[in-house]
């Protein structure tokens, strides 16, 4: 099991980082880690979601993405100003595409953009770079990895396609050195061909 948290620990612990160049250390696994992450920005997260963590001393990824109806209707999505304020208070802010474009490679080449969209939205409300990133759509391709390293992204997590039953109940199964960083599955989804591994 531990060999299994070693890649989530490796994003709590890159998520841990000031935002620089430098490789995170790698540490010990401490028992029953959590990682919560946030995809769409929907304003129940800052209304109902960050209220919550805030009380329990919880830290969160809220992956942002200015997709869906995000800039018009703010009853539904967060203001520009709450993602920053999750941001001071100490909440890490991830890239989730400026439109919520599922990357494919019919798509990857307006990845770039996508990215470029949000961090331009971050640097204008003094957010740092995102450095983890999720993919919108349950969609993904190995070729963006090289995009997503030049953006800085060091850690990416995928979606839950499809939903697969694992006969030994549910979790999060990697394999360090096989899983790629950059498409590392949500709690539920196994370790199997085909999803992203290198």
């Amino acid at each position: 099991m531990r060999s299994m948290l070693l890649t989530l620990f490796f994003l709590w612990s890159v998520t841990q980082s000031s935002g620089d160049e430098q490789k995170p250390e790698l540490k010990e696994i401490p028992d029953k880690l959590v990682v919560l992450t946030f995809d769409d920005s929907a304003r129940s997260h800052f209304t109902v979601v960050r209220p919550v963590l805030l009380q329990y001393g919880f830290n969160a990824t809220f992956f942002i993405t200015e997709g869906f109806d995000f800039r018009d209707n703010k009853k539904d999505y967060m203001t520009r100003d709450q993602i920053a304020q999750l941001h001071r208070e100490g909440f890490e802010i991830g890239n989730h595409t400026q439109d919520h474009l599922g990357i494919t490679d019919a798509t990857v080449d307006r990845l770039e953009q996508q990215l470029k969209g949000i961090e331009k939205a971050c640097a204008r409300h003094g957010i740092p770079r995102p450095v983890t990133f999720a993919w919108p759509g349950n969609a993904t391709t190995s070729k963006a990895f090289d995009i997503l390293t030049e953006h800085g992204i060091r850690f990416a997590r995928r979606g839950e396609l499809p939903s697969i039953h694992i006969p030994r109940g549910w979790g999060l199964r990697t394999n360090p050195g096989r899983t790629t960083l950059f498409c590392c599955p949500p709690p539920g989804m196994p370790d199997l061909p085909g999803n992203c591994l290198t």
